[in-house]
């Protein structure tokens, strides 16, 4: 059974942590949540110098990512936003649960850290880890196409920089298609005149 304390922290930061008031000589309920704190055999000269989880590596962390079937996020995919991953792995990182989903249709994988219900799988922020066959193989029909790089980027929600790169990759763009990051000296040098310029015209508006 969970207590109170450790339900809020799970939800609130994606993990539980230890409360120093917890730790304060007198202290038997927690002033918060007014349930029993409950001894942990911990000294707390140990924790000074190491690291304690409050909750060990086996410890369910699926409630954190609601019941499965998860959706698909290819935009690619048939499948997309349906429920249609059965089972994911979820590993501790950092004490904070770490979910990687994998779609059986397209092969497309992404990862989810913290406390996202099931209703926010559908939206929000992920970290794809792998684009998979059916990405790879769109993709690859549509360079020999010859279509623009930035058109699929648009047309399939993903960063020009990864087309570009998969396409230079592959061979099927020229190596100087590769997007890289612009020196700061030239970024300076490009950006300098214009802001000179946009300041000098205020002040000879604000002047008149």
């Amino acid at each position: 059974m969970r207590l109170p304390c450790i339900e809020s922290d799970t939800r609130i930061y994606g993990e539980p942590y230890w409360h120093r008031i917890h730790q304060l000589p007198g202290v038997y309920v927690c002033p918060i949540h007014g349930s029993v704190i409950i001894d942990s055999g911990v000294e707390l000269d140990d924790l000074r110098r190491d690291y304690y989880p409050l909750l060990s590596d086996s410890d369910n962390f699926a409630p954190s990512f609601g019941e499965p079937p998860y959706p698909c996020r290819n935009f690619m995919c048939d499948y997309n936003l349906q429920d249609v991953i059965e089972q994911i792995e979820i590993k501790k990182v950092h004490g904070a649960p770490y979910a990687a989903f994998v779609c059986p249709y397209c092969g497309f994988s992404y990862n989810r850290k913290g406390n996202v219900p099931k209703e926010k799988q559908y939206t929000g922020q992920i970290h794809i880890a792998e684009y998979g066959w059916l990405w790879k193989e769109t993709v690859t029909a549509l360079l020999k196409e010859g279509k623009s790089p930035y058109k699929i980027a648009r047309e399939f929600h993903c960063d020009v920089c990864t087309i570009l790169t998969f396409g230079v990759d592959t061979g099927l763009l020229p190596s100087e298609r590769r997007m890289g990051r612009i020196p700061y000296t030239r970024l300076a040098s490009n950006l300098l005149p214009k802001t000179k310029t946009f300041v000098s015209a205020n002040v000879d508006t604000l002047e008149k």
